[in-house]
């Protein structure tokens, strides 16, 4: 899953789908790209697929996790 901003680029590439489960490992942002809700959209957004898609997630990456309690229609 990639956000472009302009020539910059925020992902959320380290995951691993298994059958129906998807482990999300980590999500990442240029510095630059700090506290502007890059992340929050990307992660949105790729929860938003995989719910689409009827997957499962573990949330590995300490920030899909927080996501996640903070956006309880995701659990």
């Amino acid at each position: 899953y990639q956000l472009w901003i302009g020539q910059e680029l925020a992902s959320l590439e380290q995951y691993v789908l298994e059958g129906d489960i998807i482990d999300f490992v980590h999500t990442e942002t240029r510095p630059g790209f700090t506290h502007r809700g890059l992340a929050s959209t990307l992660v949105k957004d790729a929860l938003d697929d995989v719910r689409a898609r009827n997957l499962k997630v573990r949330p590995y990456c300490q920030f899909v996790s927080e996501y996640i309690a903070e956006h309880p229609d995701y659990l």
